[in-house]
């Protein structure tokens, strides 16, 4: 049995309830005692001085595959010319870029505290993500039509999503629920 006692400045057990000089113990990957002080005595201790400890972040709708234009898209006059210009950036993408950009946006999720994250590609989404944090990939699907197949999931968590009511034809949103609704998987959508 494995047990350690971690020490910090700051302990948030819960947004309301937050500990100055506090403490959490975990035996065997499982919060077994947390508290204010510096905990029970018996167990290796890693100090992390003036930090926080907290439970880790849940990112619920990311677009990794749009990582790579970070910094490349200036300033818009306006929602539409913005999309249009992510859409001419993503478009100059290499599949390559696009991966390479999943990848490291999957880094800077968990160097963030990110746990969880749910992750809407539009981007071929069979590529396993592995490592931290957890992803689960929503395949976003816009325009009127059904897709005639849809992709497996090689082992990637995954299920469909339609992007917006003013971008998603009514009749392929009730399609793409249903198809998910049918295998008991997760819908999305804005």
């Amino acid at each position: 049995m494995e047990t350690v006692t971690h020490r910090a400045k700051w302990v948030v057990i819960t947004p309301k309830e937050i500990i100055e000089n506090g403490y959490v113990t975990v035996t065997n990957g499982r919060i077994s005692a947390s508290g204010h002080g510096r905990g029970p005595k018996s167990t290796q201790v890693k100090d992390h001085g003036a930090g926080i400890l907290m439970p880790p972040l849940v990112n619920a709708h990311t677009h990794l595959d749009l990582t790579r234009l970070k910094g490349s898209i200036p300033p818009q006059n306006g929602f539409l010319s913005w999309v249009r210009a992510v859409i001419a950036g993503k478009a100059a993408l290499t599949e390559g870029e696009i991966l390479a950009g999943i990848f490291e946006g999957q880094q800077l999720l968990h160097q963030s505290g990110c746990a969880l994250a749910a992750d809407h590609r539009s981007f071929p989404f069979q590529t396993p993500s592995p490592g931290n944090p957890a992803i689960h990939v929503f395949h976003e699907y816009l325009g009127t039509v059904f897709p005639r197949a849809v992709p497996g999931d090689n082992g990637v968590s995954f299920s469909l999503a339609a992007h917006a009511p003013h971008t998603t034809a009514p009749t392929l949103i009730q399609e793409l629920k249903q198809w998910c609704k049918n295998r008991n998987l997760v819908f999305s959508i804005h």
